[in-house]
């Protein structure tokens, strides 16, 4: 049963930090070790960590969840950092990538996480009954040609919250040829990304939005982007708290502003048909 709005959840902003960093008492060594990984691994890494912990934790707070989902978790590491901070809470992975998900394997087995089961999920395909509290995609949508049928789907996967994290982009790029066709020659996206308006869309009139927001809010976040990827591992691992720290500051961006990603969390209701 949900008993808060998301809207009412506000962290303190040291304690964000902590939570992310897996500084504070409910994380550990392990969880810090998943961070550390996190930061090596460059790219939008670190940003995607903080989104998604921060909604995770906003929707526990408003309750219900005991079983959670991910879909193309890729090796997962942030699921991972998760599922060690809430040991009550099932966690299922799920990516078509297998070499990928072996990363999440081992990481389980070295650090003796046991609330972590892996397997493969296909969008496309109708639900088969079993819901989720929580369901959570980041970037996954935009490599899906007919995502219409994906989103609803993945909403009926849940039963409580989802989440979702996409490539954000400007109305001129969806009808940029150009733009298109290097977003999948780079990318395998079959869109540059999703504008407010058409990730609206695409979830549905009837979709349960408790926020949607752009994030990877720039000049400032490709810069700190930029500055992890030219670190070295050992000053990564050394200013961890500083650099989870600056990524934080995304978090606070207006729901509007330009940036490189958008995210969205929802709850469960009714889904109708959609074209």
């Amino acid at each position: 049963m949900v008993e808060a709005s998301p809207q009412e959840v506000r962290f303190d902003s040291a304690e964000l930090v902590r939570m992310c960093a897996g500084d504070d008492p409910l994380s550990g060594i392990g969880a810090r070790r998943l961070v550390n990984e996190v930061l090596s691994r460059g790219n939008w890494a670190l940003h995607r960590h903080v989104h998604l912990v921060r909604a995770f934790e906003t929707a526990l707070v408003g309750g219900g969840i005991t079983t959670a989902l991910s879909v193309g978790c890729g090796a997962g590491l942030s699921e991972l950092f998760l599922a060690i901070r809430h040991p009550e809470i099932a966690f299922h992975l799920t990516d078509f990538d297998e070499s990928r998900l072996d990363i999440g394997r081992r990481r389980v087995q070295d650090l003796e996480i046991g609330n972590v089961t892996f397997g493969s999920l296909d969008l496309l395909g109708e639900p088969d009954g079993r819901r989720y509290d929580w369901v959570s995609s980041i970037e996954v949508l935009e490599h899906i040609e007919d995502d219409h049928p994906a989103a609803r789907h993945l909403q009926e996967l849940s039963s409580a919250w989802w989440w979702i994290l996409v490539p954000h982009c400007t109305p001129a790029d969806l009808t940029n040829p150009g733009r298109i066709r290097r977003a999948w020659e780079k990318c395998g996206h079959y869109r540059p990304g999703y504008t407010s308006e058409t990730l609206r869309h695409v979830l549905g009139d009837d979709a349960e939005i408790d926020w949607l927001r752009t994030c990877y809010h720039e000049p400032a976040a490709t810069s700190l982007r930029n500055r992890i990827k030219e670190a070295e591992r050992e000053v990564l691992i050394a200013d961890r708290v500083t650099f989870v720290a600056e990524a934080c500051l995304d978090l606070d961006g207006p729901v509007d502003a330009p940036g490189g990603g958008i995210e969205v969390l929802g709850r469960a209701g009714a889904v109708g048909s959609r074209g």
